[in-house]
């Protein structure tokens, strides 16, 4: 960079090296930018840095250790707009910890980010401003630190300013007892190389012993970058091989090189190859195997089931062994086996018997059909395939202190192994059952509140400090379209629908963000230090829950959920984006009007109603970017509709269908969207519609509110482009 202008420093790219150095010892509570500098400047800061002061402080290990901070996630922002995302450094070890050293790399202008910060974890506290426009504040003083049981939270904020998607990360040095270097991700909605096979499911169907077949498969990149594949495996079965442009790409990973043949290293976006598979049958029966496409893909392990002479039933066993550990003395300890149909004939099932260990292993009375019995042939074209199950509850009662095997069997039609043994293993301990209770059992709350979980009344008589070892809070009733979970805190508790970090089973106690207007039911299970569980059949207790009834107490409540059934997981970092749109009624167009008459992501809390009023202000809640929802958007003190000349008007929009963030390959399809409509508390219409694509645009209903006239007419219009 030597000989850069100056002034174009602010438009150097991720990649290069940015950093701040320590600017002394002092510490100070404020925030710290980092920005991207030629290697001249750089030299420049770190002279003035030794001049300013040392900081010898943090060449010795502490005793402090920092939690993982997680993640500055941001939104989907308008251009022009701004998000927050924070991010709590937690000190859990016994000694402070320093920071130093900060340095800040992104893939956008360094100035579109504002950085500040404030010590504790309270959203009402106030930040300090630390990097302003590219620049330290001038009381930064270069270090930090966070007192043993003290937190630290970080304050980004995002305006954008251009096309791209923010990405990089902040980073720092410490004299963290674990580690040394800390990394906080910046994410936005990242660009990547995402495979699609084609069929993802190869049938060869009968082949006779001795004679072999080809079929062809089509691996396709339907993402914005290059796809690496790695390598290719076919695992289960060496019935099967692969052939691709005349060579074996197991035996020869060069021809992954190049696989479209475009001149390019990978699959190009956009780009296709053919890839072959071949079947030689060996014996009379079914035969099974498993492509693996291994990349560098959003999908880095893309599996495809190969199946030939399927048609004969096959029946699997989950698990193969079945483990109890320690079981206590004088009561029925349960496991379950799980013998499942994985052919494309029907699975006759002969005889399910403890064939060893009678004594201490039985079925549980009455849980068997009569036998011999069939389970309905598995469907092999469902994506996973649909494999009919027959669960066995197998009850462990051990008597003594000590070590007990015994064994299950069970036979069956399958040609392939027409009879399986599955091992029983436990053994017996003295233990008391722990027992769980939840502080408070019955809450009535609003949408969108946050709900503290309390299990510290929890005991076991025999346990350490006589409360038990784990506790597991599981959502056993929720509304339809709620993705929220239990979790240890908020990452942001001025933003809960971001969630926060994965609650600690070593805690008694979770936070709970009530996404949803309905019922909750959360049930507490605790677990003992000789992994013991209650309730369950060994420690059987009244069930220790907490009912959650949420209800909105706003005039206007509009709730969105979408499902995108080709979205495998829809509570990820990826996946579609539907957006609720709520438009007054002198509103003429939809995103138009400067926007003050359109409710949704880019306009959250327009002003409406009386100028400067903020209690007749609609305002977006929640605004979801990667699939299954929830948005939310909320309107107390409604105008009189018969006065404004019309209705309000609520619509729904496709936003993203694909993983790009401003299109590409739609490769999460179609969305089934729900939108909810609650007056004065009460669900008044439920409206479902399938969108199909990116921009689809769905007008819903419009609402009337007047004088003794409130009720929601429907409109169900719907464009395949923006209004």
């Amino acid at each position: 960079m030597d000989g850069a202008d100056p002034d174009d420093m602010g438009s150097h790219r991720f990649g290069h090296v940015v950093a701040f150095v320590s600017f002394g010892v002092r510490r100070m509570k404020t925030a710290r930018r980092l920005l991207t500098v030629s290697a001249s400047l750089m030299m420049m800061m770190f002279a003035t840095a030794l001049h300013m002061g040392c900081d010898e402080g943090l060449n010795a290990t502490s005793t402090g250790s920092l939690e993982d901070p997680g993640v500055f996630s941001f939104p989907k922002v308008a251009p022009g707009a701004s998000a927050e995302a924070r991010v709590t450094l937690v000190n859990s070890g016994a000694g402070p910890v320093l920071l130093k050293d900060f340095a800040f790399a992104a893939n956008t202008d360094v100035r579109d980010f504002q950085l500040s910060w404030f010590y504790g974890d309270s959203p009402d506290t106030p930040a300090q401003a630390g990097i302003i426009n590219g620049m330290p504040s001038p009381e930064f003083q270069g270090i930090l630190q966070v007192d043993a049981g003290d937190a630290l939270t970080f304050v980004l904020t995002y305006t954008r300013m251009n096309t791209e998607i923010p990405s990089g990360a902040l980073v720092m040095t410490s004299n963290d007892v674990n580690r040394g270097r800390i990394q906080i991700p910046i994410r936005g909605q990242a660009a990547s190389a995402e495979l699609v096979v084609v069929p993802d499911y190869v049938d060869f169907g009968r082949i006779a012993v001795g004679e072999q077949a080809a079929l062809d498969i089509q691996i396709s990149n339907v993402g914005v970058e290059a796809a690496t594949i790695g390598a290719l495996q076919v695992l289960g079965s060496a019935s099967f091989s692969l052939s691709l442009n005349g060579g074996d790409p197991i035996q020869d990973p060069g021809l992954l090189q190049d696989p479209d043949g475009d001149g390019q290293p990978g699959l190009a976006p956009s780009g296709t190859f053919v890839l072959t598979v071949n079947f030689i049958a060996q014996f009379e029966r079914s035969d099974r195997g498993e492509l693996s496409i291994q990349s560098d893909a959003v999908n880095p392990d893309v599996r495809i089931d190969l199946v030939a002479n399927g048609s004969s039933p096959c029946m699997d066993i989950v698990p193969r062994e079945l483990e109890f550990g320690a079981g206590l003395i004088g009561r029925p300890n349960e496991g379950v086996v799980t013998i499942e149909s994985c052919g494309a004939e029907p699975l006759r099932l002969d005889s399910i018997q403890i064939t060893a260990g009678g004594d201490s292993f039985s079925i549980q009375d009455g849980a068997l059909p009569d036998l011999p019995g069939l389970l309905a042939a598995a469907d092999l074209a469902q994506d996973p395939p649909v494999k009919p199950s027959l669960n066995v509850p197998v009850i462990f009662f051990p008597e003594l202190e000590q070590p007990y095997t015994g064994t299950l069997t069970v036979s069956g039609n399958d040609p392939q192994q027409p009879t399986v043994d599955v091992p029983l293993r436990g053994r017996g301990a003295n233990n008391d059952c722990p027992v769980a209770e939840v502080i408070e059992d019955d809450v009535v709350v609003r949408p969108l509140d946050i709900v503290t979980l309390d299990g510290s009344a929890s005991t076991d008589i025999d346990g350490p400090d006589g409360r038990p070892v784990a506790y597991e809070w599981v959502v056993v009733e929720r509304p339809d379209g709620s993705t929220s979970v239990p979790v240890e805190r908020l990452t942001n508790p001025a933003r809960p629908a971001e969630g926060g970090p994965a609650d600690q089973t070593s805690t008694p106690g979770a936070v709970f963000f009530v996404d949803l207007a309905g019922t909750y039911v959360i049930e507490l299970r605790v677990t003992d230090s000789g992994g013991v569980t209650a309730p369950s059949s060994t420690c059987p207790q009244g069930e220790a829950r907490m009912t959650i009834v949420a209800n909105p107490d706003e005039d206007i409540h509009l709730q969105l959920v979408w499902d995108t059934p080709g979205d495998a997981d829809q509570t990820d970092l990826d996946g579609s984006d539907v957006d609720l749109h709520f438009l007054h009624p002198r509103g003429a167009d939809w995103f138009r009007d400067g926007g003050s008459f359109d409710c949704y992501f880019g306009n959250p809390t327009p002003d409406w109603g009386q100028i400067g009023r903020p209690e007749d202000n609609p305002s977006l809640d929640i605004d979801d970017t990667n699939g299954a929802g929830p948005e939310n958007i909320n309107l107390d003190s409604p105008e009189n509709t018969q006065t404004l000349g019309g209705p309000y008007r609520v619509a729904v929009h496709y936003y993203r269908a694909s993983v790009g963030p401003f299109g590409g390959a739609d490769n999460w399809g179609a969305s089934d969207a729900t939108l909810r409509i609650y007056l004065g508390g009460v669900l008044t219409r439920e409206f479902t519609r399938r969108l199909n694509d990116t921009n689809e645009f769905w007008e819903v209903a419009g609402i009337i509110w007047a004088n003794g006239d409130r009720r929601v007419v429907e409109i169900d219009q719907v464009s395949e482009r923006l209004p």
